[in-house]
């Protein structure tokens, strides 16, 4: 496991297969006063096991602690590898049936839906900000500085939001 980059230098703890970030004193502000500041992450790197065979599915969720609160447990997200394109990446609800690859981002950011739906597609960075707005479903990315940022799909009713990464 390798940390590419962080809000705050957390402390890691590995066990079995799941890893604890902690951030010691860093007193974010609430959200309400501060959005901006009230935002912390952490984006890493591991190695898959060597048994893994084309098209096997990982699932993540984070169980995110503040205190001594109850978790917030974020959605989850799932990544099949793949030869072809590195990690396609597809969230569980009404959007299921859309993937978007590859991720991280080199250059161009591909979203198929086998159902052809017309989505509104939004990618924010870190702090929230909107970077881009767009219907289409190959986007060059190429523009972006390299990091982590949140993709907003809406189809007018719902939304969903995945992580991606620009290298």
């Amino acid at each position: 496991m390798r940390i590419v980059n962080s809000s705050f230098r957390p402390n890691v703890r590995i066990e079995d297969r799941a890893i604890e970030f902690v951030f010691e004193d860093i007193y974010l502000p609430d959200s309400l006063s501060n959005p901006e500041g009230s935002q912390g992450f952490v984006s890493y790197e591991i190695h898959t096991q060597a048994n893994l065979v084309e098209n096997t599915r990982i699932e993540n969720t984070a169980h995110i602690i503040f205190d001594f609160n109850p978790p917030i447990i974020t959605n989850t997200t799932f990544n099949t590898l793949s030869d072809n394109c590195g990690i396609v990446s597809t969230v569980d609800d009404i959007f299921d049936s859309i993937r978007f690859y590859p991720n991280p981002i080199k250059k161009m950011l591909f979203i198929d839906d086998n159902e052809n739906r017309m989505f509104e597609k939004t990618i924010y960075d870190i702090y929230g900000k909107k970077v881009l707005s767009f219907t289409k479903n190959k986007i060059d990315q190429s523009a972006l500085a390299s990091g982590l940022y949140v993709l907003k799909i809406d189809n007018g009713k719902s939304q969903t939001a995945v992580k991606i990464f620009k290298e």
